[in-house]
């Protein structure tokens, strides 16, 4: 580490990002302090990116480019990118968002002063293109900020949405990580890594400062089909495992039911209600999830004053009522009565 550095290791996917990656390196060369090594792994660039990014750190040392000759997606990009880390604390970026200068620093001391593995900081939201900057109660950490968990416990942060599963507003101890902590799924591959971190740490520390914005892009809007279905049912299954296992008890099993209904049912039945037509695995999958929204999940987001979510969780299944679900229930009809 050079001196004057933070011991942290910035990593950060690019996968044909010509359009993101000048900006995104004038912003590595903002931060201030700097980190001791900026790690960019290009994922099967078919693009410029590679020729941008050299030409925007020329002179920067701390900069080291991973070249993949196949795409493997953002969680195997990040995977890639750890096998060259070697910092005592590793921070995960997007190239297409923005993030203030000090973000290295406020979150290194709020980690240290705490003595946390993970430190974490409020972020706003804000569609490309756009110059409004929207708020979230899981990216503002309202219930929160300031506080310290303990063995486990910002795990029931993640649970009950007091804190986002993305991964770009968490600095992460290098040890608590492992050689490969993200899966292969190829969406929502960030919430099912920090569901491991958050239940390993043994003290996380939530800092009250703005320091990042996730710029949502045209992908903003999720696929519509099975792949991201199926992602958010291995998601569900993996924090049911993990309560099981480590933490069997009422107070996370409560948390497990907001969870589900919050951040599982409710993106499911939206993702449905926008889906043409239904086999038989995905009209399960929503059967599933109307029944989690409404009980006990439902129960649990009003009496934690979830009502944002309440709404939203209402507004899924007016949706999902609609010409969807009836149009399966026509096309199931048809076929058994011979049509």
């Amino acid at each position: 580490m050079t001196q004057g550095t933070l011991p942290i290791s910035v990593i950060m996917p690019m996968r044909d990002a010509a359009a993101h990656a000048s900006a995104a390196i004038r912003q590595t060369r903002s931060l201030d302090p700097q980190p001791a090594e900026i790690i960019i792994v290009l994922d099967g660039c078919r693009d410029s990116t590679k020729s941008l990014v050299m030409a925007a750190s020329a002179g920067m040392r701390n900069l080291q480019l991973i070249e993949l000759d196949e795409g493997v997606g953002p969680g195997g990009a990040r995977n890639a990118g750890l096998t060259l880390a070697t910092e005592r604390f590793i921070w995960f970026c997007d190239c297409d968002d923005t993030w203030e200068p000090g973000i290295l620093s406020a979150l290194y001391t709020a980690a240290q002063r705490a003595g946390a593995d993970v430190s974490i900081c409020a972020a706003w939201s804000q569609r490309d293109g756009s110059a409004s900057k929207r708020n979230a109660p899981s990216l503002s950490m309202k219930r929160i900020a300031g506080e310290v968990a303990i063995c486990g416990e910002a795990l029931r942060w993640l649970l009950n949405g007091d804190v986002s599963g993305h991964v770009w507003n968490k600095l992460i101890r290098r040890s608590l990580l492992g050689p490969a902590p993200f899966s292969d799924l190829q969406m929502h591959e960030d919430l099912y890594a920090m569901l491991d971190v958050l239940a390993g740490a043994d003290r996380v520390v939530a800092t009250r400062q703005r320091l990042y914005t996730y710029v949502q892009g045209r992908e903003y809007r999720q696929a519509v089909d099975n792949r991201n279905i199926r992602a958010l049912v291995s998601v569900r299954d993996h924090a049911r495992q993990i309560v099981a296992t480590n933490f069997n008890q009422s107070r996370y099993w409560r948390a497990l039911a907001c969870f589900e209904a919050r951040a599982i049912a409710i993106a499911i039945l939206q993702i449905a209600s926008r889906a043409e037509y239904m086999n038989n695995e995905l009209h399960d999958i929503t059967e599933w999830a109307r029944s989690a929204i409404r009980t006990p999940g439902f129960t649990e987001l009003i009496r934690r004053r979830d009502f944002l979510a309440v709404s939203f969780a209402a507004l899924a299944i007016v949706r999902f009522e609609r010409l969807p679900y009836l149009g399966y229930r026509l096309v199931r009809k048809s076929r058994a009565s011979g049509g």
